[in-house]
């Protein structure tokens, strides 16, 4: 009985902590913190903590054959990341988890073009379907457009690259080494902006970094172990989970009101994510998620 327990317990802690992360990230960019130095001070000291554990592979995992997948996969998760971190501040966590469910859409789209795999009749109803959810989160006609939602509907499309390159990359590379490549790329990307505009942190958010940094390996690390004792069908649903996280957190640290459209929308493009990953993947296979940045 606790065998079967143990994927969703480890999916549980993901979907917890990943929006939890967030808001600890929220609270510094509201702070004066600039998205470059917050990126880079969270997945430079990730990176820095991996080094010793991938140091005799480097020279490997940097001269392969590789490299296009490599260079897709790292501009997509740091381009993924820098978007999502910019605009937090300004887009309810809920509305920004629930658009982060379009990443497993737009990689099923995209994988026609890049991977040479078929369009068909399942994935462009499944991209119709999670463009109406989103239309229901960002409401444009109700409500007005907000200029920092429509620029955080780039992080899913981004990341759809990242899944794609990971799922090229994942035979012949470690969870371990990918995680390494993808913290230290987005922190030397990171770098000269957060140099240029690198601001001190106050003493009262001294604890916030080193807090935002176990969270990040926790959460990664549950996430793995997760598909390790669980098969994809039990999990995938789960990942729901992190909206209503989302929501929860928006509610009781920021006084975001609940938005039930907002629900609704995250519901249909789950449902549509879902559909099409479960056609997609092999049970047991890890996806990666959309919102582990």
């Amino acid at each position: 009985m606790l065998d079967r327990l143990k994927g969703p317990l480890f999916m549980l802690v993901f979907c917890a902590g990943i929006p939890l992360g967030d808001s600890m990230m929220r609270i510094l960019r509201t702070s004066g913190i600039s998205a470059s130095q917050a990126l880079f001070m969270e997945h430079g000291s990730i990176a820095l903590l991996l080094l010793p554990f991938v140091w005799r592979r480097l020279k490997g995992l940097l001269t392969t054959g590789s490299l296009r997948w490599q260079f897709i996969r790292a501009m997509g998760f740091s381009l993924a990341a820098i978007i999502w971190i910019f605009v937090i501040p300004f887009v309810p966590l809920s509305q920004l988890f629930a658009i982060g469910f379009l990443a497993p859409i737009l990689a099923a789209i995209i994988s026609v073009w890049l991977l040479d795999e078929r369009m068909t009749v399942h994935r462009l109803l499944s991209l119709v379907v999670g463009f109406v959810g989103a239309m229901i989160v960002v409401r444009p006609i109700s409500s007005g457009v907000s200029v920092y939602l429509l620029f955080a509907l780039l992080s899913p499309l981004c990341w759809a690259f990242m899944v794609i390159g990971t799922k090229r990359l994942s035979q012949s590379y470690s969870h371990l080494d990918l995680l390494f490549l993808s913290t230290g790329s987005l922190a030397l990307m990171c770098l000269p902006n957060a140099v240029l505009n690198w601001q001190p942190v106050q003493a009262q958010y001294y604890v916030f970094l080193p807090s935002i940094v176990l969270i990040g390996m926790v959460v990664h690390g549950s996430y793995i172990l997760a598909y390790k004792f669980a098969p994809l069908t039990r999990l995938l649903p789960l990942e729901f989970l992190s909206l209503i996280f989302a929501t929860t957190y928006g509610y009781l640290f920021f006084k975001e009101q609940i938005d039930v459209w907002t629900f609704v929308g995250g519901v249909i493009i789950f449902i549509s994510g879902l559909y099409i990953s479960l056609r997609r993947e092999q049970p047991g296979g890890i996806v990666p998620s959309p919102m582990d940045v």
